[in-house]
């Protein structure tokens, strides 16, 4: 859905059967010392990724108590280098690190994270006796209304890591992705800044090859051509801000997107509140609407739960066992 992480999202991930790193030894390759291996060097990539919050603490929280989005207290960077882009947010929270905790250690709530995105049409959990709730797929579209059933499908394995008592890692990542695009993943790093408040990290990265790059190419001249993002690469003849552009604009304005579905969720947990969470997903992204503005309100509830409708009617085909496996060879990617 960079440089470094991507490539331990690699190491780490579990795209199909047998690959090694994941959930159950018994699919790994021959020789239980490459299992062993594959498991010591999927904790240790987890403590890699909180080890620069803890770090770089005094740093991040200057870069956020500085930062110069109005509006919203949070640090945004990205970085684009041979054929990978990568957006960060980090941000602090005004939630209990427990709280936290609680309520992002499923793939359920992140698929309602999910879901607030407008491209996203449903998210789905894979039902699997040897990994159950571990595997969510998403159906991904244009802005307006599409039938979930005619739009790219993207499978995403769900990785969670208790460190200890005071840090929190979340992974959701794919190996292949629509139009070309590859080493998708979505990384939550969060740990205790006091009693009330958590420091987290939002990273979302993907890789592209020449398949990739010809779709980008072609939606940056059409229209994505005027969409720009946050950061600002300098000034015009006119003296005014000019930002990024291209792929940095882009994932700037999706990583910003997730973190706000996520600042929305965790204000509006629960199936039952849907509707006040979607508002709240449309209200932080009207702070910014040079960048974020997509459609109304009303058409956006209105679409969502269309679709809301149209993702509780697939899991229950998943959960009849009528669905076929995205990772079969007939399905998905």
């Amino acid at each position: 859905m960079g440089t470094g992480v991507s490539g331990a999202f690699r190491v780490s991930g579990v795209y199909g059967p047998g690959a090694c790193g994941g959930f159950s030894i018994s699919g790994c390759l021959p020789g239980r010392w490459l299992c062993l291996l594959c498991l010591v060097l999927m904790l240790c990539l987890g403590r890699d990724a909180l080890a620069g919050l803890y770090a770089d603490q005094a740093a991040i929280l200057e870069a956020i108590r500085t930062s110069p989005l109005d509006g919203e207290p949070v640090h945004l960077v990205s970085v684009e280098e041979r054929g990978a882009v990568h957006g960060e947010v980090h941000a602090i929270l005004d939630a209990p690190f427990e709280a936290l905790v609680r309520q992002l250690d499923s793939a359920e709530a992140w698929c309602e994270i999910f879901f607030l995105h407008f491209n996203i049409k449903a998210c789905v959990l894979e039902r699997k006796e040897a990994h159950p709730g571990q595997e969510i797929r998403l159906h991904i579209g244009r802005k307006r209304y599409q039938d979930p059933e005619v739009v790219e499908r993207l499978g995403m394995r769900f990785e969670a890591q208790h460190l200890n008592t005071e840090t929190f890692l979340v992974r959701l990542q794919a190996e292949r992705g629509p139009h070309g695009l590859r080493d998708l993943s979505l990384e939550l790093s969060a740990m205790r800044l006091d009693a009330e408040r958590s420091l987290l990290r939002l990273r979302y990265a993907l890789r592209y090859g020449a398949l990739g790059r010809m779709t980008l190419a072609l939606y940056f001249s059409v229209g994505g051509r005027d969409r720009i993002g946050f950061t600002v690469e300098g000034l015009d003849e006119a003296g005014q801000p000019v930002h990024v552009s291209g792929m940095r604009g882009m994932i700037e304005r999706n990583t910003l997107r997730f973190y706000f579905a996520l600042k929305a969720y965790l204000r509006e947990p629960g199936p039952a509140r849907l509707e006040q969470r979607l508002i709240a997903w449309f209200e932080l992204t009207e702070r910014y609407p040079e960048q974020l503005r997509e459609m109304p309100l009303g058409s956006y509830v209105a679409q969502k739960l269309r679709e809301h409708h149209d993702q509780v009617a697939i899991q229950a085909r998943i959960d009849a066992g009528i669905e076929a496996d995205i990772w079969a060879p007939s399905g998905g990617w």
